[in-house]
């Protein structure tokens, strides 16, 4: 989580969400169409309050909480973004 922003979502959830790879859960689920839709890159969870873009790593999983107000096509832009900052991309 980025400094200065308050989690919508007690800790503990989120650590259970991941633990419980409920992520990669979802990845699954997309790749259910990847032989005639190709790879799946990520999968976008809109909630009301926030988007969750999910992203399959190497050997992990990505998932980026984007505020609702961001249009639609910025999210894969700030998904790079985060990538390269982590030296992922």
């Amino acid at each position: 989580m980025r400094h200065g922003l308050q989690s919508l979502v007690p800790e503990n959830e989120i650590t259970g969400f991941m633990e419980a790879n409920r992520s990669r859960s979802i990845l699954k689920a997309a790749e259910g169409l990847s032989q005639w839709a190709g790879k799946v890159e990520g999968a976008l969870v809109r909630y009301e309050k926030v988007f969750l873009y999910v992203i399959q790593l190497q050997a992990d999983v990505l998932v980026l909480s984007i505020d609702r107000e961001t249009p639609f096509e910025r999210i894969a832009q700030i998904a790079e973004s985060v990538l390269h900052d982590l030296q992922l991309a």
